[in-house]
């Protein structure tokens, strides 16, 4: 009895934080750069009963005839869908959309190396009078050096697609300066190992090197563009509607429970 309640109580607990889950998703459906969450639920380490092997005693059986019993599901892997959002146009030259299996690599508070692919960029005032490119959060945007990228007084950022960095007067179209930097587009050999930071931006874990990637035409840079949320509404109302029959379904089972409990206590109270 016990333990069915245990089965019982963990199934509705896993269900609210699946649906947590899902209507943090549905919230954020129009928010570019977010990338979707998802958990997936294990089975509590089971009790055994009888742990002592014994020879099958039914024909075709090929278990012991000891007892396991499951005691619930726990949540036990979080993880972000890592797939490219849609591609949205916005005609602010500081956007850019990587199209590609990458990040943008931007400064942390201390100088350690953080990524993002959200590419909402704008100037930000350095400190010394010096405009660089930054994220909304104040970040400094990195080149392929891990140096800022310093934006001239008068003039605009210029992105080509391979993430080759110029600048272009404001009042004279024709006047462009080549920089000669190239922004800093890497990868990671496993992007769910990226420590999640908040502001769509990612920690890299100890021992992982950031490569390379942007001058070998892997990747391609879409200057005006943004990248949308990769949520699927659809799907995640699918999901919805399944675990809360899955909630319910639980909450029934425990109700039940309670009633065969009292119904033993009024049989041996008699």
């Amino acid at each position: 009895m016990y333990t069915s309640m245990i089965n019982a109580v963990s199934g509705m607990r896993s269900a609210q934080i699946k649906m947590d889950s899902i209507g943090n998703n549905v919230a954020n459906t129009n928010t570019h750069g977010y990338k979707g969450q998802e958990i997936s639920f294990g089975s509590i380490l089971a009790d055994q009963h009888r742990a002592t092997p014994e020879a099958p005693s039914k024909t075709g059986r090929m278990t012991p005839l000891h007892l396991r019993v499951g005691m619930g599901a726990v949540a036990n892997l979080h993880r972000y869908d890592m797939q490219a959002g849609a591609m949205i146009q916005t005609d602010v030259e500081t956007d850019l959309y990587l199209q590609g299996n990458a990040f943008f690599q931007v400064q942390g508070d201390q100088g350690e190396t953080r990524l993002t692919r959200m590419g909402s960029f704008q100037p930000i005032n350095h400190g010394d009078g010096r405009m660089v490119l930054g994220t909304t959060d104040g970040r400094r945007v990195l080149d392929s050096n891990e140096e800022i990228i310093e934006i001239p007084v008068g003039y605009k950022l210029s992105v080509d697609s391979s993430g080759k960095i110029s600048f272009i007067s404001s009042a004279d179209p024709t006047n462009v300066i080549d920089s000669g930097k190239q922004l800093s587009l890497v990868k990671v050999p496993n992007r769910q190992a990226l420590i999640p930071l908040g502001e769509h931006v990612y920690g890299v874990p100890p021992g992982v090197e950031p490569v390379q990637v942007g001058e070998n035409g892997e990747v391609l840079v879409k200057q005006g563009f943004l990248e949308g949320s990769n949520v699927d509404l659809a799907k995640e109302m699918a999901s919805l509607i399944e675990v809360q029959r899955q909630f319910q379904l639980n909450s029934r089972a425990l109700t039940i429970i309670n009633e065969m409990g009292q119904t033993i206590n009024n049989i041996y109270g008699r």
